[in-house]
């Protein structure tokens, strides 16, 4: 599949066949063991792509919220259930830095990683508010690698 961002980039990713067992995470694998990630943006199609994608290619349990409230009260109810929080900075209601505020209050100790299109803010403002990183939008499957390292360190730990 190739896919054509708006800056003219274009990336070519494999979608792996359901009858292939190579790549896919094995049913098997005991829920303790996989890193679980809550994913927070009000775009549900990137919502139901990216869960998708991490779900199939690194075997991670995805868990989507379309808004920050419900984000929030979902992880309130699990506190440390969540190896790693991706969210959107531009919600309504509340957005992706009243989200990490409130998630690191309830557990300073889960990266929460902000993910934008927004070009108005940088890495440093993003460290400022709280965020272990920043991935700006579009990104690609590579951006990905050091959160799903970040993931698999706490997922081991829980």
């Amino acid at each position: 599949m190739n896919i054509q961002y708006l800056d003219n980039r274009t990336e070519t990713i494999g979608l792996l066949d359901s009858s292939s067992r190579d790549g896919w995470i094995d049913s098997e694998t005991p829920n303790s063991a996989r890193a679980r990630w809550m994913l927070v943006d009000d775009d549900e199609l990137l919502l139901h792509l990216l869960s998708e994608l991490l779900e199939r290619l690194f075997g991670i349990e995805v868990h989507c919220f379309s808004s920050g409230e419900a984000a929030v009260a979902a992880f309130e109810a699990e506190r440390s259930g969540f190896s790693l929080v991706l969210t959107d900075l531009d919600m309504p209601g509340l957005n992706g830095i009243g989200v990490c505020q409130r998630l690191r209050n309830i557990n300073p100790d889960c990266p929460i990683v902000l993910i934008t299109g927004s070009q108005n803010i940088i890495s440093m403002d993003a460290i400022r508010y709280g965020f272990k990183a920043l991935i700006r939008k579009p990104f690609s499957i590579s951006d990905l690698d050091v959160l799903i390292d970040l993931s698999r360190d706490r997922a081991v730990a829980r």
